[in-house]
């Protein structure tokens, strides 16, 4: 009997413990999601393009963390994934650089060197934003489910078609921006431009 109530009390404090590992991963944060001013000046942005799978930009990103870590570290997705084929969405995965770096800068260097490529990202007027906190792994996890449904809910209630959407990670929070002008500014060379609605509707056929 004492080994089953030891085996119950080992269970029952390791589900508190995951609770609570979950509940400060953002479980239970209160997503508020709104359109404000766009929040970011024109910034240099050194960054890799792909074209696939939102799972391979995780890799970059803890490559990133390696690189430069500490670094503002900045995704932006071009395609929903709700209308086009995994395999055909196209993102980008970087990092902001300081306008205080001399093109010869190591980091620079070591940025460019490990394949990164340097573009000048523009401002614009409006956008939807809303946060999250990044505690750990687990608050991305739980983000990728809480934050994009919110976005989603939001967007469809007020007809609004943001795009493209970006992710900043910055002090421990992640920064949703959903872009609703000069959206062609913000489409690097690689991604081919704007894709139209008929283009898009891939999943569809």
């Amino acid at each position: 009997m004492d080994t089953v109530m030891l085996i119950i009390y080992a269970v029952a404090s390791l589900l508190v413990l995951l609770l609570a590992v979950a509940v400060y991963s953002g479980l239970f944060h209160s997503i508020e999601v709104r359109t404000l001013d766009y929040p970011l000046p024109q910034i240099n942005y050194a960054y890799k393009f792909g074209r696939g799978p939102l799972k391979n930009v995780g890799p970059i990103f803890q490559e990133l963390a390696r690189l430069v870590p500490g670094q503002k570290a900045l995704a932006i997705y071009y395609d929903s994934p709700c209308e086009i084929k995994p395999e055909n969405l196209r993102w980008a995965v970087g990092c902001v650089v300081s306008p205080s770096e001399s093109p010869s800068s190591p980091t620079l260097k070591m940025l460019q060197d490990n394949g990164y490529r340097m573009v000048t990202l523009p401002t614009a007027d409006k956008a939807i934003q809303t946060t999250f906190p990044w505690r750990n792994i687990i608050s991305i996890y739980i983000s990728i489910s809480r934050v994009w449904a919110a976005l989603l809910k939001y967007q469809n209630a007020t007809s609004l078609c943001p795009h493209p959407w970006m992710e900043v990670y910055a002090d421990g929070v992640i920064h949703y921006i959903g872009i609703l002008d000069h959206h062609a500014d913000f489409y690097l060379p690689e991604t081919g431009g704007v894709v139209t609605l008929p283009q898009a509707s891939e999943k569809s056929n």
